[in-house]
């Protein structure tokens, strides 16, 4: 193994990058991060006009005082949610849907609430897709 010298930013020094903007948000799930026995990590991706992009990490909680929440995080996802003992299938949830409002704490941004709302759960395509012009070929300078 190789030894590397790294200058590492000072402890005080957050990382720079955009928050989705404040208020009530349409988003997209667009990765499962982690799942543990405790949460499941999910990545949401803004999918409205303002903040359209933009990608922010909601925790789902699958034990403890917050199971109420997890129930409203699968009814606003259109997935089941009755009481009692039930799977939980997170590959089926790439794509769904829901409304948050966000909000910003210590520089990031949060859900704050699950707003109810029936949405289609179609998926909606990469909102910042690739600039095909600006692709390389892989074999492009190649002699």
């Amino acid at each position: 193994m190789a030894k590397h010298t790294v200058r590492l930013p000072p402890e005080d020094e957050k990382r720079n990058f955009p928050l989705v903007p404040i208020g009530e948000r349409h988003f997209q799930i667009t990765d499962i991060l982690d799942e543990t026995d405790d949460f499941i990590l999910t990545k949401c991706e803004c999918i409205d006009d303002v903040g359209r992009g933009i990608s922010l990490l909601y925790r789902v909680a699958l034990v403890g005082d917050f199971l109420w929440l997890t129930k409203l995080f699968l009814k606003c996802i259109g997935e089941p949610h009755h009481e009692g003992d039930m799977e939980i299938d997170t590959d089926a949830w790439i794509g769904r849907q829901f409304i948050g409002e966000v909000k910003h704490s210590n520089g990031y941004a949060n859900i704050k609430k699950l707003i109810y709302v029936e949405l289609p759960q179609t998926k909606i395509p990469d909102p910042k897709p690739l600039d095909e012009s600006t692709i390389i070929p892989w074999d492009a300078g190649v002699v």
